[in-house]
């Protein structure tokens, strides 16, 4: 999994899903006091330091909320972090001193560690700010400084603070606008702060899930990002075939992940009708041979798929002469002609929702 991280960080796993909490909310490492002879730690099990000579040993545990080993926070944002120090004497008294929690997994800095005095429970609180603009984990141990009576102690076990990397989608169309029946490709383009490598390893991709209004594609739920060996970075690509001309909403929702923010782009599409029908269009003209200023009638027939609608324009050259309006597949209008000579009518056919235009002639003789 990709890491920005503070420096010195080094590789580790990253968490199991299902551990996300969610953007803005900063959660307390809470602690419960351990008594060594009256429960067991079973989700971060903690070990006693050697008691130094005339000294009793002690336990130290760190614990997040319901046993959680993961905490997120917000870059910026004070994070408290808690400790227990318990005697492993029971009945023996309670310790003091203080806890110091230092990051394991990078290079120390007065940012993100922190010393907490013990209160009369023996536990301790202080806060850390991941600094803004790192994203990733940071692994604390809470080690427990001893005093007279006891001696110091270290906790075991993964106590992290992740830091979200925020991202933002962007959605593109090929061919725009798309033609009903025919497929066009829906691309999500997934940008984070860092500008890093979102595609997931150890065994979980980052994935989007595109929606058609409201309704996730068929085959477009829970898409890989791309990982930059195999493609363009940060990229999500879906087939989607539109079946009815219109507008549609188009949605692209990156899911997130442990470290990554949920992000998305709404854009409508454009669906034009399919012409799928080619057409044939035959003009006549009636009568064929006229006398100057003479109304003659122009018709036109077209044919092709079902039956064509739309109209058929007349001209005579550049001229427009006059327009019919198709109904069963015919349609005449009329025109008179102020000067002699022979002529060639041309009748463009507009085309319609499943018919393709196509045009037509005749000839058309003008006497004296």
């Amino acid at each position: 999994m990709r890491l920005n991280r503070p420096p010195g960080v080094a590789t580790n796993p990253e968490p199991a899903r299902g551990h996300r909490v969610g953007a803005g909310v900063v959660r307390t490492l809470s602690v419960a006091a351990v008594a060594a002879a009256a429960c067991a730690l079973s989700a971060l099990p903690a070990m006693a330091a050697s008691a130094a000579t005339g000294t009793v040993a002690t336990t130290t545990t760190v614990t997040n909320p319901a046993n959680d080993v993961w905490v997120h926070a917000d870059a910026g944002v004070a994070v408290p972090l808690t400790a227990s120090v318990a005697s492993n004497t029971t009945g023996g008294a309670v310790p003091t001193g203080t806890v110091t929690f230092v990051p394991q997994n990078v290079t120390p800095y007065a940012a993100i560690e922190c010393t907490a005095t013990l209160n009369a429970e023996g536990v301790g609180t202080c806060s850390v700010t991941p600094p803004t603009g790192t994203w990733g984990f940071i692994l604390y141990e809470a080690t427990y400084s001893g005093d007279a009576t006891y001696a110091p102690s270290t906790s075991t076990g993964e106590h992290k603070v992740i830091t979200w990397d925020i991202t933002a989608t962007s959605l593109t169309f090929a061919p725009s606008p798309a033609t009903v029946g025919k497929p066009d490709t829906l691309t999500a383009t997934v940008t984070d702060e860092p500008k890093d490598d979102l595609a997931g390893a150890g065994g979980g991709a980052d994935q989007v899930t595109f929606y058609a209004n409201g309704t996730a594609i068929t085959g477009c739920s829970d898409v890989n990002v791309t990982d930059p060996s195999d493609g363009p970075d940060n990229v999500a690509t879906c087939t989607y075939t539109p079946t009815a001309a219109g507008s549609v909403s188009i949605k692209a929702a990156y899911l997130g992940d442990d470290y990554a923010l949920p992000s998305s782009a709404t854009e409508t599409l454009t669906v034009d009708s399919a012409a799928d029908y080619s057409t044939k269009t035959t003009v006549s003209v009636s009568p064929k041979t006229a006398d100057e200023k003479q109304l003659v009638t122009l018709s036109a027939t077209v044919t092709g798929g079902t039956t064509p609608t739309g109209t058929v324009t007349f001209w005579v050259s550049t001229r427009k002469l006059c327009v019919a309006t198709l109904s069963g597949g015919k349609g005449s209008c009329k025109a008179a002609f102020p000067n002699p000579g022979p002529k060639t009518i041309v009748g463009d056919y507009s085309g319609d929702s499943t018919h393709k235009t196509s045009s037509g002639s005749a000839p058309l003789t003008i006497d004296k």
